[in-house]
């Protein structure tokens, strides 16, 4: 479609949208810079302008993008479900990262700064994913700018607290519960951190109804906890706890393995799952215990070769089965002494040279 057909603002972001889920980056822009300049006063499309030339690590022309979607921003709050948002916040956060990795660092604060006070001041209580903003955590924690890694750190200070209140004043606030969780992990606490994801996973084993979550249902919370404890077991082993790595990854093969069985046709929580069981058994690789970490692995690929074989298996999966003849080779003399599981790694073995024949 010719920019000059489209009729209304809509229809650009509609385009914006499709162009910035394209692989071809120098089309994206081409369109991108075309509608920018066909609606100079629409901010979704500067929005996504600034991502595409971000993506590029452009980050100079990607500033200039971010400035204008703020200089046209709505300045009224947006309701989004039942919550009210912050409209500035997601693009003070793109800015941040711009700004950060051009070494504005006193700029990148203050856009964080903005973005927290802003849905405070709407919403009344913090945005977590502020503190999670694409730029690793541990690289926030230890900016070679001092001034930002106490400005940082004082901003995560003040969203614990603001959760910690919010719980105190209603203990059944999953949101507060869980963000209080995940920011526990971005500030590098993870003690609070797992203790906050167990006590997030047991309020969901104990509330069952869908009009006890705020926003969404039951499973897409659980299905995004997972994600969450995820990211706190990165953090983990980027830490070199791996004792309590294995804590998180248990917890995160636990709530998957409920979302698996509870919906067997979800791509989505099949990928889950899989992924969990590699994560766990990654990890007891990590503390010498081959045996568990053959177990978990050969449980992963006997999972993805049977849906493979029933085609389906998400194609993003495939490469699980690439190259896992070789992964196997440790499994099967882990096992050796159990005659029934290295009788299933040798059929597993067997199943798998026919799926990549």
């Amino acid at each position: 479609l010719a920019i000059a057909n489209a009729v209304a603002d809509w229809d650009f972001i509609d385009l914006a949208e499709h162009s910035e889920k394209s692989d071809d980056l120098a089309g994206q822009l081409e369109f991108l810079l075309q509608a920018a300049e066909a609606v100079p006063n629409n901010f979704h499309v500067h929005r996504r302008l600034g991502k595409a030339y971000e993506s590029q690590r452009n980050y100079a022309k990607a500033l200039v993008a971010y400035d204008r979607a703020l200089e046209i921003l709505p300045a009224e709050p947006i309701a989004f479900a039942s919550n009210i948002i912050f409209p500035g916040g997601y693009l003070l956060k793109r800015r941040a990262i711009v700004n950060y990795r051009l070494g504005n660092f006193a700029q990148a604060l203050a856009d964080l700064r903005m973005a927290h006070d802003g849905t405070m001041t709407v919403a009344g209580k913090p945005d977590s994913a502020t503190f999670g903003w694409g730029v690793p955590v541990r690289e926030l924690l230890n900016s070679p700018d001092e001034d930002f890694r106490a400005g940082y750190r004082k901003l995560l200070d003040s969203a614990l607290a603001d959760y910690s209140r919010l719980i105190e004043e209603d203990s059944d606030d999953i949101s507060a519960i869980a963000y209080r969780a995940v920011v526990n992990t971005r500030a590098h606490r993870f003690k609070e951190a797992l203790g906050g994801l167990e006590h997030a996973i047991d309020w969901m084993h104990d509330h069952k109804k869908e009009e006890d979550y705020p926003v969404g249902n039951r499973k897409e919370w659980m299905s995004w906890l997972v994600r969450q404890i995820g990211i706190c077991g990165i953090e983990l082993a980027t830490a070199g706890e791996f004792e309590n790595e294995l804590i998180a990854r248990n917890l995160s093969l636990t709530l998957a393995t409920e979302l698996h069985e509870s919906e067997p046709s979800s791509h989505e929580y099949l990928a889950q799952y899989i992924d969990a069981l590699k994560d766990v058994s990654a990890v007891h690789s990590k503390l010498g215990n081959h045996r568990e970490s053959a177990r978990g692995l050969v449980s992963a690929l006997e999972q993805a070769v049977n849906l493979y074989e029933l085609d389906r298996l998400p194609a993003e999966h495939g490469r699980l089965i690439e190259g896992s003849l070789q992964q196997l080779e440790s499994p099967l003399s882990s096992l050796a002494d159990d005659q029934a599981e290295k009788e299933l790694s040798l059929e597993l073995q067997s199943r798998i040279r026919v799926v990549q024949e």
